[in-house]
């Protein structure tokens, strides 16, 4: 194990090249340590490594024999790591990266980016080198100063991620695992791959008429409560045998087990609160050991689905209440609470939650989200919160 102090040429690409090449030699993290006294034409880093490297090595790898040198390196036996700890908290800001493909010029755009918009690079980390459910590289940068125009930011963020098909999320401030205590999900499409009423529609061949219905309350432009009515409703008849059907034919949405089992390895409670069915819920919450589970109940007479449910429906305000209800029974507050889905119904629970996270979700949702994952997994939520792959 490797701490190499190194000078490197003062440009954008530079530093660019070195952060997309650093996860190739497990450099574990970058950080700036230059003092005040230095050159504007040269910057001072700090690299973290696992392997024992050479001059040669780092020259060799990352073509960088005409931008930096090697200082010094020291062999230490256990990794350290930058502290933002002394950083204000309004002065903290940082961008996770989530992708299965990273280049030069995405890195380069990114910084150059941050830098517009008021910010200093402070160091950059490797959270993932693709040991997560879908493969993905992750890497969060962290920078100094405050974003002068946020919304222009955030607007330049978003056509980054159309041009590279990369996640960024913005973090304007540090999270660690021990700021949460709860974990909140939906069910349909954020846990699992599916809508559960979209897939009992298909065994009764009413699969297009019931999707024309869900995706428009998704997308929050009718009331969840009227949907779900209109939709059950054309399910009246169908035998209770296709519940059955339809959850063998359920699988989760890649990273729900990893997430959870680690979580749960961390003392967090679990919960699913779904506007979808109990039958399903139930037995997610059996399979995964998740804690509490609440749903809409179908209502049943003689084996044959009557086409409504024994509750009120749980629509947003409801979701959002058990949420807040079930904080207060396990004093914990909401500060302390994540929540994560991808419908228009979801919105409220995100929006009041201490981590609020929209999961491949509708425009809508991730609108009003202030963080969004499309391209990694769930278990991309641990290094929201600070945790890295062994």
């Amino acid at each position: 194990m490797q701490i190499i102090i190194v000078e490197l040429k003062n440009e954008v690409g530079s530093l660019a090249q070195l952060i997309i090449n650093s996860y190739s030699l497990n450099i574990l993290e970058i950080s700036d340590v230059s003092d005040n006294k230095g050159s504007a034409d040269s910057i001072t880093l700090k690299l973290v490594s696992k392997n024992i490297l050479t001059n040669k090595a780092i020259f060799q790898n990352f073509e960088l024999a005409d931008m930096m040198h090697v200082i010094r390196v020291e062999h230490v036996n256990n990794l350290t790591f930058s502290s933002n700890d002394d950083l204000k908290i309004n002065q903290f800001s940082g961008l996770l990266l989530i992708s299965d493909t990273v280049s030069e010029e995405l890195f380069t755009i990114i910084i150059k980016t941050a830098l517009n918009f008021g910010l200093s690079f402070f160091s950059s980390a490797v959270c993932s080198n693709r040991e997560n459910s879908q493969n993905c590289l992750v890497i969060r940068i962290v920078f100094t100063g405050c974003v002068t125009d946020r919304m222009n930011f955030q607007i330049k963020l978003l056509e980054i991620e159309e041009q590279f098909s990369v996640d960024i999320c913005f973090e304007d401030q540090e999270f660690k695992v021990s700021d949460f205590s709860l974990i909140v999900f939906d069910m349909d499409s954020t846990l699992i791959n599916c809508e559960v009423i979209d897939e009992l529609a298909r065994e009764v061949n009413m699969q297009n008429e019931v999707a024309k219905i869900t995706e428009s309350a998704m997308r929050g432009e009718l009331d969840f409560g009227e949907s779900l009515h209109k939709r059950l409703s054309l399910l009246k008849g169908a035998p209770c045998s296709i519940l059955s059907k339809v959850l063998d034919a359920i699988d989760y949405n890649p990273g729900a087990k990893r997430l959870i089992s680690k979580l749960q390895s961390l003392g967090y409670k679990t919960a699913i609160i779904s506007g979808g069915f109990s039958f399903f819920t139930e037995h997610i919450k059996n399979s995964l050991s998740i804690d509490y589970a609440f749903a809409n109940v179908l209502e049943i007479s003689n084996g044959i689905l009557t086409g409504k449910i024994e509750n009120c429906p749980l629509d947003g305000k409801m979701k959002n209440s058990l949420m807040k209800k079930l904080a207060v029974d396990l004093n914990i507050d909401l500060r302390r609470v994540i929540a994560v889905g991808d419908g228009a119904n979801d919105i409220p629970m995100i929006s009041n939650s201490g981590l609020g996270i929209a999961f491949r979700a509708k425009p809508k949702v991730s609108e009003a989200s202030k963080y969004a994952i499309k391209i990694g997994g769930l278990d991309t939520i641990l290094y929201f919160l600070g945790i890295k792959d062994d």
